[in-house]
């Protein structure tokens, strides 16, 4: 019997990516094993709409660390 991947809602693991083929084992799903010690877990797809404020929240907070190191103590 294989062990099938589940995915967070408890459904089968779809292939996320074939071009070009992502995961530990290039087979476009997030199977793993213990030789996996980067831990290729996680494959999302998502809208150029979220990368682009991921993108904007990620400059800000780096804003922000950049500000706070440079207060006198």
């Amino acid at each position: 019997m294989t062990d099938v991947a589940l995915n967070v809602l408890g459904t089968e693991l779809v292939p996320c990516s074939y071009d070009p083929l992502t995961g530990y084992f290039r087979d476009g799903c997030c199977h793993t094993d213990m030789h996996d010690l980067g831990s290729h877990l996680v494959c999302a797809k998502v809208t150029d709409e979220f990368c682009e404020k991921l993108q904007r929240d990620t400059h800000s907070k780096q804003g922000d660390a950049k500000r706070e190191s440079t207060q006198p103590l």
